[in-house]
């Protein structure tokens, strides 16, 4: 649509977040029709607001009414600009998606870290500097197990 800008992202589990920053996006839910005119039910999300849905989803009025505003929508766009920004995102969260952006596998070996609160704004293509601060930072250690694996604990 001309004049509409807004950004989809496919999380994980199925979710789907997105983000309008200027229009409006129609959403339907095509496995549930109106009872007045037998179309898909559907939300308007508008500029500046967000909503995450997954393939279990259904419209209703609680969620019409639960679109939330987005805090910061350049930071949550941030990566159009080659960089993460995370704001208390859980490490095991972040781990996920900096996984998307190096295709590098990062393991959490110590469970107790992953829901550790993560603060930060990262370039998408440096790794290293994601590592070296998760270190002086947090207290994070890392190892390389060959090429393509990470593995982050508190000892090493």
């Amino acid at each position: 649509a001309v004049g509409t800008a807004f950004n989809i992202e496919y999380a994980r589990d199925e979710l789907i977040e997105l983000i309008v920053t200027d229009g409006t996006v129609k959403v339907f839910d095509q496995l549930q029709t109106s009872e007045i005119d037998s179309e898909p039910v559907s939300i308007k999300v508008e500029a500046g607001r967000q909503i995450a849905i997954d393939g279990k989803t259904v419209i209703t009025p609680d969620l019409i009414n639960n679109v939330s505003l987005t805090s910061d929508v350049n930071q949550t766009l941030a990566w159009q600009s080659r960089y993460l920004v995370f704001t208390g995102m859980p490490l095991e969260d972040m781990v996920a998606e900096i996984t998307r952006y190096t295709g590098v596998a990062i393991e959490i070996a110590d469970s107790d870290l992953k829901q550790v609160k993560i603060v930060g704004r990262f370039k998408t293509n440096d790794l290293d500097s994601v590592l070296s601060s998760l270190d002086k930072s947090f207290g994070i250690k890392h190892h390389w197990n060959g090429d393509k694996m990470v593995v982050l604990s508190t000892k090493y």
